[in-house]
């Protein structure tokens, strides 16, 4: 699952813990309705807690996704700089001699 689908989810769940919150003040539901709400309303709560680990376990492979990412042109480009300084160094001998 996508950052931006986790959060979509997230979001959708709230809305939805929102409105059954919003009903469960209703003095009209009888106490089978409300116990009913009630479970729902855990239900919704674990389903959250649950996209909010997805989502910090997302956020922390981006992270090692960037880092990774950082570290592999760190390398290249040393790489690359030690071809370049050698290169150099061969050329000024030739220079010299």
């Amino acid at each position: 699952m996508l950052g931006e689908e986790i959060l979509v989810d997230i979001d959708e769940t709230l809305s939805q813990l929102i409105k059954n919150a919003e009903a469960l003040n209703k003095s009209s539901l009888n106490q089978e309705e409300k116990e009913a709400f009630a479970k729902t309303q855990e239900s919704l709560l674990a389903h959250l807690m649950h996209m909010d680990e997805m989502l910090a376990k997302k956020r922390k492979s981006i992270k090692a996704m960037h880092k990774g990412s950082a570290s592999l042109r760190i390398q290249e480009k040393l790489l690359k700089f030690d071809k370049l300084h050698k290169t150099r160094l061969r050329k000024k001998i030739k220079v010299n001699n």
